[in-house]
Parts: C-alpha cells; sequence; structure tokens
C-alpha cells in the first residue's frame, strides 16, 4: 500500500515541532537569556537602561515562539521592540536574537506561546 506524501510530510512536520533536535544544545552565554524546554535560564528579571538591549539565546533542543505577554498569551505592547517579523521571535536550536533597544522605561513582560511556564520580565530604567 502506498502512502501518499501529504501524510508523510505532515508526520515529519509535526515530530519537528514536538521531538528536539538530535545535536546537543550549547549552553547559553555569558550575558543572554537562555532557553531551556520550559524556561529561561538566568533569572526570571532582567533589568536594562533605556536604550538598552536583551540577547536570547535558544540552549534548548525545543522550538519556542517569543513574544510580548504572560503565561504563553500574547499581548500586544507598542513599547516592546520589534522581535520579528510578526513582533514575535520564532526560534530554534542555537539561535541568537537580540530585543532591542528598549527606549521608554518600564516593566514589560516576554513570554514563549508554546511553553506557557517561560515568563520573563524586563525592567527598562532612566
Amino acid at each position: 500500500m502506498k502512502i501518499p506524501g501529504i501524510l508523510v510530510g505532515g508526520a515529519l512536520i509535526a515530530a519537528g515541532l514536538f521531538l528536539p533536535a538530535l545535536s546537543t544544545p550549547q549552553p547559553a552565554p555569558a550575558g543572554t537569556v537562555g532557553m531551556e524546554h520550559e524556561k529561561f535560564t538566568g533569572p526570571d528579571t532582567v533589568t536594562i537602561p533605556r536604550g538598552g538591549s536583551v540577547t536570547f539565546f535558544n540552549s534548548s533542543g525545543w522550538l519556542h515562539l517569543i513574544g510580548p505577554g504572560d503565561k504563553g498569551q500574547f499581548a500586544s505592547n507598542a513599547d516592546v521592540p520589534h522581535l520579528g517579523d510578526y513582533g514575535v521571535f520564532n526560534s530554534e536550536t542555537g539561535d541568537t536574537f537580540v530585543a532591542g533597544p528598549w527606549n521608554k522605561p518600564g516593566t514589560y513582560q516576554i513570554t514563549c506561546q508554546l511553553h506557557r511556564e517561560m515568563n520573563l520580565t524586563v525592567v527598562v530604567t532612566e
């Protein structure tokens, strides 16, 4: 019996989304916010000066969708810097991205839509 190509392709895409990468991820470099399977590594709060940036590194074998919000729910926030083409960053194993500059002092929440346990607070000071 011949299996339709669409079924094979769909199964491969699903496996890629939910199974960890086969290679061993590298640890997050110093000064970056790392990502493990269901959490950001390092402190729960990052404090930066106005005009500063936050560097993220996907140190896991998992896909992450990072954007403004809390507990896996994205929320629009014009004061959060551009995080990707649609306001979120699609992060695969080994990806590094820089969110910044953060120009308005305040407290901001960042989350992973795929892992609601992944939450980070960014405090921007004067």
